[in-house]
């Protein structure tokens, strides 16, 4: 701010005027550790970034005092829980969370009326004690445990479903167009023919099913854990290493010679 006039000033003094930053002899480099240089990396326990997550921090408070709640269970706790699937269906969408959001997460869990006493044994272990942050693992777990084929349902949807049958939402979903097919899953015993029987080759009994001739499959994140086909792992070779390591080295000397 300006400088009052009844304070002394020095004739000496010479005025302040705008200096520019020191100049920076190349253009800015990914080279800073653990730096970026692809997509926000997707999988469990990661997280779903998205555009003004805390927003839903507000939405949050507008429920305070209107959850319904079983003995044992906690207010901050089943917020904290229903606000991370709250914004993992806003990042689907790619915007910033809204109502609509924490209502769909309040309604899959239960919060929002009696709930089924096989959904509160469910959800007692997992709610307890993630509003601490110290519990972020387990918030991230509660918000990995909801499909996003549901996610990406209207929330009219999903409000209706959940006033029918909670169970359907963690269960395993595949697309429409398979549902009069055989189990992907699972593949067609054999039937014996008996001996000297006529036999056609094109109505073989261990074709695949239809499902598994279209190529529909189940999106890991709406398969239960323990049947998730496991990603290809990716082999880093020496030479990779080699070449990071030259880089880093190379940035380094570079700041540290713009510096002097």
């Amino acid at each position: 701010m300006a400088q009052p006039e009844y304070v002394p000033r020095s004739p000496a003094e010479k005025p302040r005027v705008y200096e520019s930053p020191p100049r920076r002899p190349s253009s800015w480099l990914a080279t800073r550790p653990a730096e970026l240089r692809t997509r926000q990396p997707l999988g469990p326990r990661l997280g779903y970034p998205g555009p003004d997550q805390g927003f839903v921090l507000k939405l949050a408070e507008r429920y305070k005092g209107q959850l319904v709640l079983t003995p044992g269970e906690s207010e901050d706790d089943a917020l904290a829980g229903c606000a991370a699937v709250a914004l993992k269906r806003a990042s689907l969408f790619g915007r910033a969370p809204v109502i609509h959001d924490l209502v769909v997460a309040l309604a899959i869990w239960g919060f929002l009326g009696p709930a089924d006493p096989e959904l509160v044994r469910l959800r007692k272990p997992l709610f307890e004690g993630v509003s601490h942050p110290h519990h972020y693992m387990a918030l991230r777990k509660i918000a990995d445990l909801v499909p996003q084929a549901v996610l990406k349902q209207p929330h009219q949807v999903i409000l209706r479903q959940s006033e029918q049958d909670w169970r359907q939402f963690f269960q395993r979903r595949v697309p429409a167009v398979a549902t009069t097919a055989t189990s992907v899953a699972t593949k067609p015993t054999p039937t014996p023919k008996p001996s000297g029987a006529d036999t056609d080759p094109s109505a073989s009994h261990d074709a695949p099913s239809a499902a598994v001739a279209t190529g529909i499959r189940p999106a890991n994140d709406e398969v239960p854990p323990q049947q998730r086909t496991p990603a290809p792992r990716k082999q880093v070779r020496t030479q990779d290493v080699t070449e990071l390591v030259a880089q880093a080295k190379e940035a380094l000397l570079k700041r540290q010679m713009g510096q002097r």
